[in-house]
């Protein structure tokens, strides 16, 4: 579950922070506003599942989007890391919510909800 961190209470046992500055943070940057929505949540989805870089992802959109330097400093193996972590927190049956600013606009937090339930899947499958 994705919420919003205006709308709704935060900081509860289950909460993890999605946003600029943590490792799942998008570094794509909506900086000519509601018109580069789609664009950069695809973005992030190309990083996370065509292990492209955020550069790669960034240039190859028209116009070229805007990266937040400090958030494209995480590595693959930091934002591999965070997700190992929270799935590790969802299979042991804790009721995770990714907190976000955007919601219920579209979200990379949609992104990494889809991600992580995909995971979570594979692994009770298995």
């Amino acid at each position: 579950m994705v919420v919003n961190k205006h709308r709704c209470r935060t900081g509860l046992a289950g909460d993890v922070d999605i946003q600029r500055g943590t490792p799942l943070g998008n570094p794509l940057l909506m900086r000519r506003g509601e018109c580069e929505r789609d664009a950069v949540v695809d973005g992030y989805r190309d990083v996370l599942e065509r292990g492209e870089t955020v550069g790669e992802v960034a240039a190859r959109r028209s116009p070229c989007l805007e990266i937040d330097r400090r958030a494209a400093r995480v590595t693959r193996g930091e934002r591999e890391a965070a997700f190992a972590a929270v799935l590790e927190r969802m299979l042991a049956g804790e009721r995770v919510r990714l907190v976000c600013a955007c919601v219920p606009k579209r979200c990379h937090g949609h992104v990494i909800a889809a991600r992580l339930r995909r995971m979570q899947r594979s692994v009770l499958e298995d």
